[in-house]
């Protein structure tokens, strides 16, 4: 049925529509103001979204000295917030106020970060099942660490992250780990290039360093030479040597040794055919009665450096299966005899082949000339040192085509 004010069949009814609502987390803010202490009867707070930055909610914590606790239950969804708590006083988290967040028994303040502490402002970020952490960079660092097992190096990982991380270790021979502080062991010497990368949710990065590892025992290449030396000293004197092998006036090695009675000690080098020298060399003449270099090649002595007391050097050529004609080099004949030694008092100066004497320097332990003499041109010469301290002295004596350094002692 019809009429004018309705046209047709009609139905008609009312629909209430109202906004969905939002899933939240219940969250429980508590600040407690300690007012023993220091701290206020009022605070103002504000809880802001960080990725809208508007205000969720705000608001008065007032206090009394019987109850200076504050709670407030605030549903939030999922996402990063500030928690924001100003004071017309200082405020210190823990000292003047204390601040917790609690959601389903989980205390949201271990993951969050205080961003603003002092004055009368304390700024608090915190995430609801999320990570709001506000440092996202990571950095990758790691310092070396020798050990005593030749080949073997650990290293200590000093990386700085924020949250879970991943680390990938390679070590610059193929070797690799995945280990949070790396080691490896090197099958050779050589010099290497080791990066770590540390990898987390936010960030990746990789700090590269390089290491040597010279420790790795190694066979030779090429022939292998022994050079063993022996010396014989007076008692309770002790002096540095030094031992030098050179190919074609070209140093090789040195090595200094400190020497004293019954001195004894081997070394070991690895050479390739040639001709070579060796040099036992000190800067003062030597004290030793003797000192023996002895070079050994196929289990065979091939040629021996004797160094006697009264000289600074002295050297031999040697082959390595080559023909260079081994000889020892010589040294000028001493001319020159001092008695006694030790003495007391006087020390007699005398030419073996009637030299005569133009100069006598008198040094002491230390290297200066605390004496000098230019006596008549005679051989033999009376020098006297009953006046000086007991110990070792040196004299220098020159002639006319040389100049020969001897050691005698002083004694009382």
């Amino acid at each position: 049925m019809s009429n004018s004010i309705c046209q047709g069949w009609q139905l008609c009814t009312t629909v209430i529509v109202e906004p969905c609502e939002a899933l939240c987390s219940n969250v429980i803010v508590g600040i407690d103001s300690y007012i023993a202490n220091g701290g206020t009867s009022v605070l103002y707070y504000n809880i802001i979204d960080s990725d809208a930055n508007e205000i969720v909610t705000s608001g008065p914590a007032n206090y009394t000295a019987e109850d200076p606790h504050f709670d407030t239950s605030i549903c939030l969804e999922d996402g990063c917030y500030e928690l924001l708590i100003d004071n017309n006083v200082a405020l210190t988290v823990g000292e003047n106020i204390f601040i917790s967040l609690m959601m389903d028994n989980v205390n949201l303040m271990e993951n969050a970060e205080i961003l603003m502490e002092g004055g009368v402002v304390v700024s608090i970020r915190f995430g609801v099942n999320t990570n709001c952490s506000a440092t996202t960079e990571c950095a990758a660092l790691f310092e070396a660490l020798t050990t005593n097992t030749p080949g073997l190096i650990e290293f200590s990982n000093n990386s700085t992250y924020t949250g879970d991380a991943t680390f990938q270790w390679h070590y610059g021979d193929g070797q690799s780990s995945d280990s949070q502080n790396g080691n490896v062991h090197y099958a050779t010497n050589g010099n290497y290039e080791v990066c770590l990368t540390v990898t987390t949710e936010n960030c990746t990065d990789t700090y590269c360093h390089h290491v040597s590892i010279q420790n790795m025992e190694v066979a030779c290449e090429h022939n292998l030479v022994i050079l063993h030396v022996e010396a014989d000293y007076p008692a309770n004197i002790q002096e540095l040597v030094t031992l030098a092998l050179s190919f074609e006036n070209i140093d090789i090695s040195s090595w200094t040794l400190p020497m004293t009675d019954n001195f004894s000690n081997t070394i070991e080098v690895c050479i390739p055919d040639g001709c070579y020298t060796i040099d036992l060399s000190t800067p003062l003449p030597t004290a030793a009665n003797s000192i023996q270099a002895t070079v050994i090649f196929n289990n065979e002595t091939i040629n021996v450096l004797e160094f006697f007391q009264n000289h600074t050097s002295a050297s031999i050529s040697f082959g390595v299966n080559s023909d260079c004609g081994n000889a020892v080099i010589e040294l000028p004949s001493d001319v020159w005899n001092i008695f006694p030694n030790p003495t007391q008092s006087i020390l007699n100066i005398v030419s073996s082949d009637r030299s005569e004497i133009e100069r006598i320097d008198l040094i002491n332990a230390m290297g200066q000339v605390i004496e000098s003499i230019r006596p008549m041109k005679t051989n033999n010469y009376q020098l006297p040192v009953g006046s000086y301290a007991s110990g070792y002295y040196g004299i220098r004596i020159t002639n006319k085509n040389s100049t020969t350094f001897k050691r005698f002692e002083v004694v009382r």
